[in-house]
């Protein structure tokens, strides 16, 4: 495992259920350890994102819509996007 992912996941306190139901099926997964958010994509327009507690926080949509699901591309620009931008406050449902 990565050293920075095994450090970020060692605060994680999810359920191994949780876990499961989260990361099943995933195709992109992106972790800001700064927020301890988790984004996940698992086709289609919609990315969820996720506390370390397994919580869902946010879920929206991105890509075009002429087609039935978002490139891979369009979704990793938009989690980057909004890893980068750390602008969570606006829209994430604090527990």
């Amino acid at each position: 495992m990565d050293p920075k992912l095994e450090k970020v996941m060692q605060n994680c306190t999810i359920s191994l259920i949780k876990a499961l139901d989260m990361f099943y099926e995933s195709e992109i997964i992106k972790i800001d350890p700064s927020f301890h958010l988790i984004l996940i994509w698992k086709g289609g327009h919609g990315v969820n994102i996720y506390d370390f507690e397994g919580n869902l926080r946010y879920f929206y949509n991105t890509g075009s819509f002429e087609k039935d699901n978002a490139t891979e591309k369009e979704i990793t620009d938009s989690m980057n996007k909004r890893i980068e931008n750390k602008d969570y406050e606006s829209y994430v449902i604090w527990g």
